[in-house]
């Protein structure tokens, strides 16, 4: 089983009734399955345990970090992690992640210090699966980078929701 990260693209009017407690219908959506805390260790440099530890999860003013943990906090419980960026933070994120070079990225990463970190899933420990691991993080940035995009050319928010 495991920690899955999961994005839905709705419309700003419907994030708003969502927030409170209402629906909205789906334009979108995106399965990260479990390497969300890896693509947010390439991207930021620090995994969810860092963050947790410094407190910088919706107060981070990164757009990689709101690509993979929303903006703010709709609902914070110990099995789920539910969160939403705004149609404008949605728009940030878009361009920051085209203007990215994902191979200098990957290029970069030292998987060998995910694993010493903890970041999650626990993956990080086989040389031999490294390449592996650096394609599925490129398939997943391409794939996050389009449904943001898709987002962001339409004016819609997205809610987060990691359990």
């Amino acid at each position: 089983m495991g920690i899955s990260a999961h994005y839905y693209a709705y419309s700003q009017d419907d994030i708003e009734k969502i927030k409170n407690g209402g629906g909205g219908e789906l334009f979108d959506e995106y399965d990260m399955d479990k390497m969300w805390d890896a693509m947010c260790k390439m991207l930021t440099g620090t995994n969810f345990k860092q963050r947790l530890k410094t407190g910088d999860i919706f107060s981070s003013n990164e757009p990689f970090s709101w690509a993979i943990f929303g903006r703010s906090a709709l609902n914070e419980e110990l099995s789920e992690m539910i969160s939403y960026a705004n149609a404008s933070d949605v728009k940030e994120v878009a361009r920051a992640m085209k203007n990215a070079d994902i191979s200098a990225l990957l290029a970069k990463i030292n998987l060998k210090e995910f694993a010493s970190s903890k970041t999650y899933p626990d993956i990080f420990g086989q040389q031999s699966e490294f390449e592996d691991i650096r394609a599925s993080l490129r398939e997943h940035f391409t794939g996050l980078l389009k449904f943001y995009q898709n987002a962001a050319d339409k004016g819609l928010g997205v809610i987060t929701v990691i359990a």
